[in-house]
């Protein structure tokens, strides 16, 4: 008999990209979960990596991930498709299968809309939303009113500064000048490398960051009382049928101590530094925080003790927990919100996200796509 064809849709979240530099979104989920799917499933899939306008709209967003994942579908003629979205890639899924959000508003589009929904749903299998923020973000406030007057100006000669450290014809003179320990350079350097961050690669990174710092749209439509109006539109935030899961994260309260003791290290100070601003910042900053409690038949179900349970200021650096859940709950992971994706070289949380939370967190991606099948 012959398999049927299966397409896994990822979407990335905020920033939107597919590939930066050297640095693929989903290449920690992308291999590892196919291969789970025909060696334990006999699901045969390929993958397709959306790309959402970085910094548009949630109508942007979504009107792009529905016409880019209905075109790979009706061409690679599948039997199934499921969607995987990391942050507010899991809003976007939401948004661009459900007919009560209006996308494009003329009529032509209406119809167009209409019948690629009607076709993807007739074929839907999964939708898997991983650390998004259902229930927005405080995070999102500052952003708006501080961030992004700072950042545009700031972001570029700061970036710029540490391209020229690292250049390698420049690194021993500029070691010197600014005491930068040999070992801490080459332990820099070789971080990079694993992460797949070269020096050439800054420019773009620097370019991409300082054009999402201009532009307002999505992070407007993160903040908690936005994504409140959005989902009333929406029957339980879309999740409309038992295909629908969630993978929530929650990452460790931030240690000063640790960011001091860590100070003179090239590597760990900065991250760790950053980590501590967006935890504290996402857990304090005043904020509608009217987030539904995870029920203890939930709770217990996956694990996790009564006194355990996330509470209004949990979050993974970017997203508070309870602002995650959507559809069934599948597991609550201590990870913080690019771990989970397999970036832990980007915020130093301490979470000890590693191989095995990670093998285990596939392992429950291959279920939820099996099962609905």
């Amino acid at each position: 008999m012959k398999r049927k064809k299966h397409l896994i849709v990822f979407v990335p979240g905020f920033f939107g990209f597919k590939h930066l530099g050297r640095i693929a979104y989903f290449s920690a989920l992308k291999q590892p979960l196919v291969k789970r799917l025909s060696e334990k499933h006999k699901v045969t899939a390929k993958t397709f990596v959306a790309k959402p306008m970085p910094t548009g709209a949630f109508k942007v967003r979504a009107q792009n991930l529905l016409d880019q994942s209905y075109d790979e579908f009706i061409h690679g003629k599948y039997d199934k498709i499921h969607y995987i979205g990391h942050s507010t890639g899991g809003v976007d899924i939401r948004l661009a299968l459900d007919e009560k959000f209006e996308l494009e508003s003329s009529r032509a589009h209406i119809l167009a809309n209409s019948l690629m929904r009607k076709t993807l749903r007739e074929h839907l299998g999964a939708r898997v939303s991983i650390a998004a923020p259902h229930r927005g973000t405080p995070l999102a406030t500052p952003f708006i009113t501080m961030g992004f007057s700072v950042l545009p100006s700031a972001a570029s000669p700061f970036f710029s500064a540490i391209g020229n450290v690292i250049k390698q014809e420049e690194a021993v003179r500029r070691i010197m000048k600014i005491r930068l320990p040999v070992d801490e350079f080459r332990k820099l350097n070789r971080s990079m490398e694993v992460s797949g961050l070269t020096p050439n690669d800054l420019g773009s990174i620097v370019k991409f960051v300082t054009s999402i710092a201009v532009d307002r749209r999505a992070i407007l439509g993160l903040t908690p009382e936005h994504m409140a109006s959005l989902n009333k539109i929406q029957e339980n935030m879309g999740a409309d049928d038992r295909n629908c899961f969630s993978i929530i994260t929650r990452a460790p309260k931030p240690d000063p101590e640790a960011i001091i003791h860590s100070r003179e290290k090239a590597i760990e100070a900065p991250t760790a530094l950053m980590y501590l601003v967006l935890w504290t910042v996402t857990a304090r900053f005043p904020s509608n925080r009217n987030f539904r409690q995870i029920p203890p038949s939930a709770l217990k179900k996956l694990g996790v003790p009564e006194n355990e349970k996330p509470d209004r200021h949990d979050n993974d650096g970017i997203v508070p927990t309870l602002s995650q859940p959507w559809g069934k709950i599948i597991a609550l992971v201590q990870a913080d919100h690019l771990d989970v994706i397999g970036h832990p070289e980007w915020m130093n949380s301490g979470a000890c996200f590693h191989e095995n939370e990670m093998s285990k967190m596939l392992d429950e991606l291959a279920e939820c796509i099996a099962s609905s099948c």
